[in-house]
């Protein structure tokens, strides 16, 4: 990507290859250092952009975002703003950013967290290693969908931003499971106790997450139908 001979379809080819998921013999963690690695080449390189006007230094940011936890919280806050700055204002946060919504959805994190270490119970008969990998497998899927739906509506990609309102969707889904179970299993103040879930707070998450319709664009030549010659 350095050299000053790169042609577009080059860009083109490289940015389809940071598209693809990561193949079967290669690891997420050998995946990640790639996408780091091309985020870190002379700016030159890192700012080319494909026929689609994506950057490789954006393309491999998103690529790395959608690997999750805990690679995504590898990309350091620079590059963040500076892919949001690229995406400009049409794209970046001044359309859908909320306070609010963010603010929900950090609370959503926060009490998923508390419940899922209250639920996991004592390590038991475990051994410590596979403990901490279950406990870190449960703390990435708890932490993914939140922090995909913040960066993509931070940076403008609403790509990333769908993909974790999906993902807090599908936690409020399942955390109404338990809820359900507690009250038609006879348990006292059965409306309390599904309330107590936080199948509420990532639901409305997800709804306050999402992203709006992008604006028609006016200049844009609106296609009329044909008349009959009368």
């Amino acid at each position: 990507m350095s050299s000053p001979g790169v042609i577009q379809a080059e860009v083109d080819a490289l940015l389809a290859a940071i598209a693809r998921p990561p193949a079967g013999d290669e690891t997420p963690r050998a995946r990640a250092d790639f996408l780091l690695s091309l985020m870190d080449l002379p700016e030159e390189a890192r700012d080319r952009t494909g026929s689609n006007g994506r950057s490789v230094r954006a393309a491999a940011m998103e690529a790395l975002m959608e690997l999750g936890y805990p690679y995504a919280l590898e990309v350091h806050p620079d590059v963040l703003e500076a892919v949001r700055q690229q995406a400009g204002d049409n794209r970046g946060p001044k359309q859908d950013f909320s306070w609010r919504a963010v603010g929900v959805t950090v609370l959503s994190m926060v009490v998923q967290l508390v419940f899922v270490a209250l639920l996991s119970g004592p390590r038991g008969n475990y051994p410590l290693d596979q403990w901490e990998s279950l406990r870190m497998i449960q703390v990435g899927l708890v932490v993914t969908p939140p922090l995909l739906a913040l960066f993509g509506q931070w940076i403008g990609v609403r790509s990333l931003q769908r993909l974790g309102v999906m993902g807090l969707t599908l936690q409020g889904l399942l955390w109404l499971i338990p809820a359900a179970s507690a009250a038609l299993g006879g348990l006292s103040l059965s409306l309390l106790t599904i309330l107590l879930f936080p199948w509420h707070l990532t639901l409305a998450a997800a709804y306050m997450m999402s992203p709006k319709p992008e604006p028609e664009d006016a200049s844009a030549p609106r296609e009329t139908l044909p008349t009959e010659p009368s």
